[in-house]
């Protein structure tokens, strides 16, 4: 595709060079450059794609995104080469996104569930096929779609994946869009039918500092939404609302006047049930996950569905036989009589939450093991130890993925959290003894919740990722 032709509807300041060339690939990883490459020297996550300039050009690259001029090189200078990056990928894929009704799902909590919900809601309806994009895997249909590595993909992986459903026959897409998406522009261009605001936690402060950053960030995707659904519960909505370009509805489990709001909630050890109403209509659900947060999941995609003009109560009925979503609250079967729990919490809120919906279900005693993120927010390390210290009888603190910090550094910035808690604590780093020592001292009717990875089949340390999934440690225990 010739430069001209990428370039098309997107915003740059001009052209250093011929702006006739042919490309072949877009690129932000100097490595994979080779003549015929536009490489976008785009701000990533801790990297300036700047600093990777002459990396590019020595490795072939025939075109340069930047903020300057290159000398040698045809550039592309522009004021913000996230986005004019962004834009061009869209362009070289055919703007897959055009056949499509997409559909966001930010918040700190929830986006994973509520993006499986809304899949399972749009696929069974007639004339639909629903694509997914999230933390735990990328789908079309039913049709698995390569590994999930981001809860939104860098933006060329984006672009293929969109490119992927269309070419699947995908009516419409469900997208995780994470701070970090917004933030670094992956999303640039991208207007979605529907956007789902779930929740505001503490997360990603290492990567936004402040909390007003974050929420600005997730806010964003509301000026790029036809339809903005809201759950007006958080404090941090009114941000939101005020974003909001389109048309709102909100959602909530205290107040009657929101346009979607639970009623008769009832909170059992299996399972969750309630009244949804909407637009005058009511519909029971039943969801299989206990706690209160999957009332709010289940009402942020019944959000969605009734946006898109789907009945409310076929949404319900689509939602209730969708099955678990893996790692969220996911039970591990087990030949022993008690519970083993896996979810990804790794907030101090999320970790709160997902305690306090076990131990409501849990006859005997709540054992706990939790760990948290190196290379991540250190502020919120002993915030969640507390979290898990004050709903549990046990807490034991491990490594979760340490990534290029010292384990034991790590539990150490945890245990302030404990003081002035009750739970019996311990500490053991190695993450496998921690879920066989668990799993050693459960009795009948107690609860062993492991918090951290989840979904998640990996543990990074110092940069290299091994082969460790919570699930499998559990189930090897008993095989042994």
């Amino acid at each position: 595709m010739k430069l001209s032709a990428l370039l098309q509807d997107v915003p740059y300041i001009r052209i250093e060079g011929c702006s006739e060339m042919e490309i072949s690939g877009l690129d932000f990883d100097s490595r994979r450059c080779h003549a015929g490459t536009a490489f976008g020297a785009i701000a990533r996550e801790s990297v300036d794609g700047h600093s990777y300039i002459d990396a590019a050009v020595a490795n072939g690259a025939s075109v340069i995104v930047a903020k300057y001029p290159v000398e040698g090189v045809c550039t592309v200078v522009c004021a913000n080469p996230n986005e004019t990056f962004s834009r061009m990928v869209a362009n070289f894929h055919g703007n897959p996104q055009s056949g499509m009704k997409l559909i966001g799902i930010t918040g700190t909590k929830g986006k994973t569930s509520t993006a499986f919900y809304v899949k399972a809601i749009l696929d069974a309806q007639n004339g639909t096929k629903c694509g997914l994009m999230g933390t735990v895997q990328n789908m079309a249909g039913d049709e698995k779609l390569g590994d999930a590595h981001n809860s939104t993909p860098e933006v060329t992986e984006l672009y293929e994946l969109l490119s992927a459903m269309r070419q699947r026959g995908c009516t419409h897409a469900v997208m995780e869009v994470s701070s970090h998406a917004m933030a670094l522009g992956r999303v640039a261009g991208l207007q979605y039918a529907c956007s789902v605001f779930t929740n505001l936690s503490q997360d990603h402060l290492n990567f936004h500092k402040t909390m007003e950053n974050y929420l600005a960030a997730k806010a964003m995707l509301f000026a790029q939404s036809d339809t903005a659904v809201i759950n007006v519960d958080d404090p941090a909505s009114a941000v939101v609302l005020d974003a909001a370009t389109g048309k709102v509805r909100t959602l909530s489990t205290k107040c009657g006047d929101a346009s979607l709001f639970a009623r008769d909630i009832e909170l059992k050890s299996d399972c969750v049930t309630f009244t949804a109403v909407a637009d005058g209509a009511g519909a029971s659900v039943t969801m299989p996950t206990p706690g209160l947060f999957s009332v709010y999941n289940a009402l942020c995609a019944l959000g969605v569905a009734v946006s898109l003009g789907i009945p409310l109560t076929n949404a319900a009925r689509a939602i209730e036989t969708a099955g678990g979503v893996p790692g969220r609250a996911e039970v591990v079967q087990i030949p022993a009589d008690f519970r083993v729990v896996v979810d990804y919490a790794h907030s101090p809120d999320s970790v709160e939450k997902i305690v306090e919906a076990t131990s409501e279900y849990t006859k005997g005693r709540l054992i706990s093991i939790v760990g948290c993120g190196g290379n991540r927010d250190r502020t919120k390390r002993p915030k969640m130890a507390a979290a898990a210290a004050r709903g549990s009888d046990v807490v034991i603190l491990t490594t979760d993925n340490p990534r290029d910090e010292v384990p034991e550094d790590i539990i150490a910035e945890m245990v302030p959290g404990l003081e002035g808690t009750k739970a019996e604590s311990k500490i053991i780093v190695d993450r496998r003894e921690a879920i066989h020592h668990a799993l050693r001292i459960a009795k009948p009717g107690d609860t062993v919740l492991i918090m951290g990875k989840g979904h998640e089949t990996y543990q990074e340390v110092r940069g290299v990722r091994s082969h460790f999934d919570d699930r499998e440690e559990v189930r090897n225990y008993f095989k042994a």
